[in-house]
């Protein structure tokens, strides 16, 4: 017999040399194509529409709009050392008592470049988390802010005129340049002047310019491309930002409601032919304070001046609009066209250039299309501003809303004279007007008083800026020299509070109200606080002060704020401004409308 066999197989065989290096390639081949796709292929998180804040019924800051998902993992290991040299530019008009409304923001990015999307939803995510803003808005371009909602404060306009970027990763250098224009409107025009029916608004524009060079080292997936350097970029533009917007200088903004009779139903505006024509892209259309609209369109056209004329004027005919401005001889067109409340302004772009997610323009094509803002207002009319005004009059408002309206107090002189008979003024600006109504009136005695105490109070409080118009006046009323030295006196007849004694005091102020306090007071020095009580458009109050000494020769200021306090949690303030020595306590009144504020002398 033969002994029994069996088949058996080794599976720890050896895999045959060239299905081993076929399968390692394979693998390789694999890694390598995931390796390429994370860090070239998936986009970043960019904005596909209008981003907005908003505060739920929680009080908590959420936003809406739609963010782009990346696609693929989001990972930066980088490093980045950036040289940036920043220089601003601004101008501003106002008249007497103008305010300087910075309540809410928009950002309007006009780059489609992933770099500066990048920036846009970079500083819109900043100035969300400053909370300095009751809202804020970031338009990327081509897109609008919805049509018929109010049109923001302050509106941002970014760009970046030029931009080299050189090298791959893990060393990227970047030279360029970035802009940000801030202002009430998205540019100010040179060829329409103020009226006495435009708002009591500070108009303004500035324009800022970051010189931006940057290293980077390391490396970004594809998915948080840019992440690094648009951070930076827009830290440098927000700060900046702010800067300039702290600085910004304007009568107190009474509450809404206060001035509810100055907000007009919203009016679309004309859809006019040469809108479509030239291709108009909408930025925000919708009611503002005084006017039924404000628009604004961006556009870019090869059009010549004559020919944007020639288009307007077929839907702005004489003899009712009227162009202002022009200058036929001009490059570009620049004009306003006016007809009672309503008012058409071409105003050219700045060439800096404009860097775009487009290809660069060949040699051979035309010349770039020159890029204009096009707006439309539709004021409040005199009769509808009249109106307003004598209803304001009727909820017997605080002196600072009714200095808003200086233009309109002629026709209520009697009204407003009974009104300041009991409610005695304490603004240098309504005491000057008091002043000269009663030299008019032949009561040169009269009109002298209430010189003298514009004098103490413009001195003290308002820093001089009725300085000249008081000096010609005390000229006027036979004063040839106006005193170096006040008398306690004046400001008992003002009814200021008297905390020379300290102790302690309450006081009850509206939103809006600048509460003068005596704290010191003889022939040599005089110390005077100043609480400005403010109240944003979700309804927080914020407190700022400001200390003023004044001696013989000389004159001292320090300020703070304003800054967010809740009655229902009190938290004092001290204040030691200048020896002001002073604590303030807010507490919570009876009336939601109003705040309670207790002054002591000692931190409490």
């Amino acid at each position: 017999m033969f002994p029994s066999q069996s088949a058996t197989t080794d599976d720890s065989s050896p895999v045959p040399p060239l299905r081993r290096r076929r399968w390692l390639r394979w693998a390789i081949a694999a890694l390598a194509g995931v390796f390429l796709y994370i860090l070239f292929l998936p986009s970043p998180p960019i904005a596909n529409s209008v981003l907005s804040t908003t505060t739920d019924d929680n009080g908590n800051v959420v936003t809406t709009g739609d963010v782009s998902s990346t696609g693929g993992p989001v990972a930066h290991a980088v490093a980045i050392k950036s040289n940036v040299s920043t220089f601003t530019t601004s101008s501003t008009a106002r008249s007497g008592g103008a305010m300087w409304p910075k309540a809410t923001l928009a950002i309007f990015c006009e780059s489609d470049h992933m770099l500066m999307q990048r920036i846009g939803l970079a500083l819109f995510d900043g100035l969300k988390e400053a909370n300095q803003f009751d809202k804020v808005h970031y338009v990327p371009r081509g897109k609008s802010l919805p049509a018929g909602e109010e049109v923001p404060d302050v509106l941002v306009t970014i760009e970046m005129p030029s931009l080299k970027e050189t090298g791959i990763q893990p060393i990227v250098s970047y030279d360029a340049r970035f802009t940000a224009i801030v202002g009430r409107h998205l540019l100010r025009s040179n060829s329409y002047s103020s009226s006495n029916g435009d708002p009591p608004i500070v108009q303004y524009q500035a324009e800022m310019t970051l010189e931006y060079k940057a290293d980077q080292r390391g490396v970004e997936t594809s998915g948080a491309r840019y992440s690094s350097v648009s951070t930076d970029v827009a830290k440098h533009l927000q700060k900046h930002l702010l800067d300039f917007l702290e600085k910004a200088d304007g009568e107190p903004q009474p509450a809404r409601d206060v001035l509810r009779d100055f907000y007009p139903a919203f009016k679309p505006a004309p859809r006019l032919a040469a809108l479509d024509t030239l291709k108009a892209t909408p930025k925000f259309e919708g009611p503002r304070f005084m006017l039924a609209t404000d628009a604004a369109w961006r556009l870019e056209t090869h059009a010549g001046p004559e020919e944007i004329q020639q288009l307007f004027e077929k839907d702005l005919p004489e003899p009712g609009w009227k162009l202002k401005g022009y200058d036929p001889n001009a490059a570009t067109f620049s004009g306003s066209w006016i007809n009672g409340e309503e008012l058409w302004t071409i105003i050219p772009v700045k060439d800096n250039g404009v860097v775009n997610a487009e290809e660069p323009r060949a040699v051979d094509q035309p010349a770039s299309p020159k890029s204009y803002v096009l707006t439309y207002m539709h004021k409040m009319s005199r009769q509808a501003v009249a109106t307003a005004f004598r209803d304001l009059l009727d909820r017997q408002p605080t002196e600072g809303a009714l200095l808003l309206f200086r233009d309109s107090w002629h026709d209520e002189r009697a009204r407003l004279t009974q009104h300041f008979a009991d409610h005695p003024p304490r603004s240098a600006a309504t005491l000057e007007v008091l002043a000269r109504w009663k030299l008019n009136g032949g009561d040169q005695e009269g009109a002298r008083e209430l010189v003298l105490r514009a004098w103490a109070i413009d001195r003290l409080v308002s820093n001089g800026q009725n300085k000249s118009a008081l000096e010609k006046l005390a000229k006027d009323c036979g004063i040839e020299q106006l005193p170096k030295e006040f008398d306690v006196a004046i400001f008992a007849e003002l009814g200021l509070p008297d905390f020379r004694s300290g102790g302690e005091m309450s006081l009850t102020a509206s939103a809006g109200d600048d509460l003068l306090i005596l704290l010191a007071g003889d022939k040599d020095m005089f110390r005077m606080l100043v609480l400005k009580v403010r109240r944003s458009a979700n309804g927080q109050w914020l407190l700022g002060h400001e200390v003023s000494e004044i001696r013989q020769g000389s004159s001292s200021r320090g300020s703070s704020g304003p800054m967010p306090i809740d009655p229902t949690k009190p938290n004092s303030q001290w204040i030691g401004h200048w020896s002001a020595n002073v604590s303030v306590t807010p507490f919570a009144t009876d009336n939601p409308e109003t705040l309670g504020l207790r002054l002591g002398r000692s931190p409490q």
